[in-house]
């Protein structure tokens, strides 16, 4: 009974990491402006992506310990699962932190208590304050009247032009913290998510191509439910594999510790034969 477990668990086991391995590409294939742009969200989707097949590989050894039945490699396994156990629990601690502190930033709605979105809405602000207007004149496509819809102001039909803030040239000059990065985080969430304005909304893209269309949406808004939404996932599933690799864990130990069942009627039959054969040496 308890090798059929230990079974089973091996092949959840492998079928957690194919989870992790397609959950993590599917994510980075959707979003790969964020991930060019944010190193930290790369870096989450790497991870994902080699503990999956990190667990792939080490369910494939426990198939093989327990189909060889070699106990150095079950006690290697087991060794394993110990330690996957362990950062499974951790990626769920850091889920579950993760979750609470979302909270506080989607009440933040003003961005005026959390440091990171002041940092971002002021920059916002400051550059669409600038881009296509007094501050510098840009590359706009449309005619008087579009112009005049958006409140663009200075710009002219020229491809040699600004057509975002990063290639205006006063941009080098705004006294704003950590603004290269942070300009490189709206630019990606301006092409991922069709929005632009952080704790607003602008009327034209400011940090990626102005001439892309007409977004709609408010960045901050968009960059919350995409993480709320993704650790949800990672939290939930984080949870489940936590559980099974638990269990996996207690019934590989059971099993290395379980005393071997000794077959009493084939015992019995070589001991009748042996009888037999001393039996019939002794008669000659």
């Amino acid at each position: 009974m308890i090798q059929k477990l230990v079974n089973l668990g091996t092949n959840l086991l492998f079928l957690l990491g194919i989870f992790w391995v397609i959950f993590s590409s599917v994510i980075y294939s959707q979003y790969m402006e964020m991930s060019e742009y944010f190193s930290f969200f790369l870096g989450a989707l790497l991870i994902g992506i080699f503990f999956g097949i990190v667990l792939i590989i080490w369910a494939l050894l426990g198939m093989i310990a327990i189909c060889k039945k070699l106990n150095y490699l079950l006690i290697a396994y087991n060794l394993g699962m110990f330690v996957f156990f362990l950062l499974q629990a951790i990626i769920l601690i850091l889920s579950i932190f993760a979750a609470s502190s979302i909270n506080s930033y989607k009440n933040d709605t003003q961005c005026t208590k959390q440091p990171f979105l002041i940092e971002l809405a002021e920059l916002n602000a400051v550059s669409y304050q600038t881009l296509c207007q007094n501050g510098c004149q840009c590359h706009f496509e449309g005619n008087d009247t579009q112009a005049q819809n958006l409140g663009i102001t200075n710009y002219i039909n020229n491809e040699l032009y600004p057509q975002k803030i990063q290639q205006c040239k006063i941009f080098k000059i705004f006294n704003l913290e950590d603004k290269e990065d942070n300009s490189n985080f709206l630019e990606a969430l301006e092409e991922t998510f069709q929005c632009s304005g952080f704790c607003s909304i602008n009327s034209y893209y400011v940090f990626s191509n102005l001439n892309d269309g007409i977004p709609n949406k408010d960045c901050k808004e968009e960059a919350l439910e995409f993480f709320e939404k993704n650790n949800n996932i990672t939290l939930i599933s984080s949870a489940i594999v936590t559980f099974l690799m638990a269990l996996s864990f207690i019934f590989s130990v059971l099993w290395c510790f379980q005393k071997p069942q000794v077959n009493y009627e084939f015992e019995n039959d070589n001991f009748i034969k042996r009888s037999a054969e001393m039996q019939q040496f002794n008669s000659q």
